[in-house]
């Protein structure tokens, strides 16, 4: 059998391992386990199944006894847990990491070599697709790989159909999600909305896809070995939770490879790239023209430190957030590893960059308060009718919400403009309240944030 023969062709490094196979019970992960276990005299292969089960639907726990029945019918170990999730995010994505960080302690605890999963070809060009929609490189479009770390996808080149047929051959039984074909989930429209059109155009969408998947794969690998080449060069030094690069080389670089360097940088810091986007990078490339002392706060509790000549990248937990300050109008206040400063002017108009705005001196009075964002925050930003949340104009940003209490939040004081209440005057680098815009005539001030 094809199926079989392919499976055995991918298993060979890995003769005499011990597998802890995730099985969810639907039918690709009982078809990997079927395959395992046929191979499993045959490559002296020592198996483990594993069942997580997050309580997020009806019928979760009767799957966890249907693939604990499969498991003690082919006489193999079974280990399952209740994940339950913590409100608040992306449930999937959760979801995901609570399963992956169980599935290695059981790896641990059982002594294994592998976790295996039974992601496959239609997996993997959903894959591709979601990181097309969300923004990616290089990465994103070589999608997963057959082995990561310690995971291990035998069946990455496999279409769907072809397990499905393989089970219908075996008539093996499995569970049905029912959520699956909810589109309410991001890769659940790709699925059925997205892949199924381009099917029409080329019915071998997957197959296509995923062979092209594997030569941009091949070719990240070649990149990422350039990148990696590249970063040893910038290296000052290398320690258990941070790096030393050196600025002027850094500067000196291509900004398309400077941004690699970043990413493999950052890969080798916090293990992989998840959450980390093009904006960060940015960030990272304007930390060098910023002076000593300035810092870049970064998913993941990664953080970058403009030093003299270097900038260092650490890791580890997250600082605590900028406390209130106050500003007096002229002068400057420090905001984390930032400044707002406050100038009077004749003329000035703002910076491109949003790193600077002017306002009405009269309306701003001497003295301002530089603080977080706070739940409720809301104010009427140049350019816009009507009012709006700042964590709707910081959502509108793309800023995520770990990096929200960096930004600073410039407020007029109780009793000061328009009102008892604080109004704000800017969401520095950002927008500008409109009621504080300059008026003809009247003295200006610049806010700057540095």
């Amino acid at each position: 059998m094809k199926l079989l023969d392919d499976l055995r062709d991918v298993l060979q490094p890995y003769r005499g391992k011990k597998l802890v196979v995730a099985v969810s019970g639907g039918v690709d992960s009982v078809v990997l386990l079927d395959l395992l276990n046929e191979l499993r005299p045959e490559f002296g292969l020592n198996l483990v199944v594993a069942h997580a089960d997050h309580g997020l639907r009806r019928g979760s726990a009767k799957d966890a006894a249907f693939v604990e029945s499969l498991a003690h019918g082919l006489g193999l170990p079974f280990v399952s847990a209740r994940l339950d999730l913590n409100p608040g995010g992306n449930v999937e994505e959760r979801a995901r990491e609570a399963r992956y960080h169980w599935l290695e302690s059981v790896r641990q605890k059982r002594q294994a070599d592998f976790i295996v999963t039974a992601h496959q070809a239609d997996d993997q060009v959903e894959t591709l697709f979601l990181h097309l929609a969300r923004g990616t490189g290089m990465q994103g479009l070589s999608g997963m790989r057959t082995l990561s770390g310690k995971l291990l996808r035998p069946l990455l080149a496999t279409p769907r159909s072809h397990l499905a047929r393989y089970a219908r051959r075996r008539k093996l039984k499995f569970r049905r999600d029912p959520t699956n074909r909810n589109v309410k989930y991001a890769r659940n429209r790709i699925r059925h909305q997205v892949i199924r059109s381009l099917r029409k155009i080329n019915p071998q969408l997957v197959e296509t896809v995923s062979q092209s998947m594997r030569v941009f794969s091949n070719e990240y690998e070649v990149v990422r070995m350039l990148a990696a080449r590249e970063l040893a060069q910038v290296t000052v030094s290398v320690g258990g939770t941070g790096r030393t690069l050196r600025r002027a080389k850094l500067m000196k670089m291509d900004r398309g490879l400077r941004h690699l360097v970043w990413r493999e940088a950052l890969r080798q810091l916090a293990g992989d790239l998840r959450g980390f986007a093009l904006r960060h990078l940015e960030q990272l490339d304007d930390l060098l023209h910023r002076q000593t002392g300035s810092c870049a706060h970064l998913p993941r509790g990664v953080t970058a430190v403009r030093q003299y000549d270097a900038l260092v990248l650490r890791i580890g937990p997250p600082t605590e957030p900028p406390k209130r300050t106050a500003l007096t109008v002229p002068g400057e206040a420090a905001f984390g590893d930032r400044r707002i400063s406050a100038k009077a002017v004749a003329r000035a108009r703002p910076e491109p960059s949003g790193s600077a705005v002017v306002v009405d001196a009269e309306a701003v009075g001497n003295k301002l308060i530089v603080r977080p964002p706070r739940a409720g925050d809301r104010f009427k930003p140049v350019g816009m009718r009507g009012s709006k949340l700042v964590s709707d104009l910081l959502t509108d940003a793309k800023v995520p919400r770990d990096e929200r209490p960096w930004v600073p939040v410039v407020v007029s004081p109780p009793g000061k403009g328009r009102g008892r209440r604080q109004q704000i005057v800017w969401v520095a680098g950002y927008r500008a309240d409109r009621r504080f815009a300059p008026r003809r005539g009247k003295s200006r001030i610049v806010l700057r944030l540095i």
